[in-house]
């Protein structure tokens, strides 16, 4: 078994000890500082190619067919 694998097909354990103290000091360190300027128009560019913009849509199409089945 490698390090990427799974010895179980379930979701993985959450340890919410360690979640529900919040971040620590090095997790704050590792953040880098932002500003109010910063937030006001962000933006996100995605470099995508045909065939994963095909990808995607096939993607959100199966997502949202089985959202209404639910």
């Amino acid at each position: 078994m490698t390090a990427n694998t799974r010895a179980t097909s379930g979701p993985p354990r959450v340890d919410w000890d360690r979640l529900n103290q919040g971040p620590s000091a090095s997790d704050l360190r590792e953040m880098p500082a932002t500003t109010e300027a910063d937030w006001q128009e962000p933006e996100l560019l995605i470099p995508i190619d045909r065939e994963n913009y095909r990808e995607f849509q096939a993607f959100l199409a199966k997502r949202r067919k089985k959202a209404a089945k639910r």
